[in-house]
Formats: C-alpha cells, structure tokens, sequence
C-alpha cells in the first residue's frame, strides 16, 4: 500500500512526481506491506453448516474464512449446500464434521 502526503491545495502528485509548495516543500511517500489474512470463525453450538448461529460471527463460513471446528461440536454440511469452500479448516479433537453426499453406483456395483 502506498502513502502520499501532500499539500491538498496542490497538484495530484504522480509515480514519479511529488508536488509541493515554496514555503512548505513537497510531501512524502511512503510503501507499507499489507498482509490480508482470512477471517477467523469458530463453532460455538453444534448444527448445520448453513445456520449463522453455529458460528462465531453469526454468519456462514465462506472462501475467504479460516474455520475451526471446536470440541465438542458436530458440525453437518448438508447435502443441499453442494461443495463448501474454506481458505483452511480444523476440527480439534473431539469435534466432528460431518458432509452428506449423494453416493453414485455403477458397473455393477451394489
């Protein structure tokens, strides 16, 4: 991320360009790394998935979440959802994370 001060009254400033004024100079840039880390959400009551009230912050997990599972917790992914995605799961000992999935046979297999 960059930062530029610079005088309001002035020009845009540019890559290359800072702009200023005689009496109080030009202003100063400055680059600072941002690190985006995925969200943290925690189960904090057994149920499905899809109800807000499972999770810590009282909404479905998404892509972007990082997900733990707590103990003693039974978490369910229901077949209606289809695929869940998470930026990381864990479920800590104790806790359980079950998925329902349609299951497929063929070739002669019972």
């Amino acid at each position: 991320m960059r930062v530029v001060t610079d005088h309001p009254a002035a020009p845009d400033p540019t890559a290359c360009l800072l702009t200023g004024t005689v009496g109080e100079g030009v202003g100063q840039i400055e680059d600072y790394t941002v690190i985006i880390k995925p969200r943290l959400i925690q189960s904090i009551a057994s149920g499905n998935w899809n109800t807000p009230s499972v999770w810590s912050c009282n909404c479905v997990p998404g892509a972007s979440d990082a997900v733990i599972i707590n103990n003693p917790h039974a978490v369910t992914v229901p077949l209606s959802l289809g695929n869940v995605n998470v930026a990381f799961i864990h479920v800590k000992p104790g806790a359980h994370l079950t998925a329902i999935a349609k299951k497929h046979a063929s070739g002669g297999c019972e």
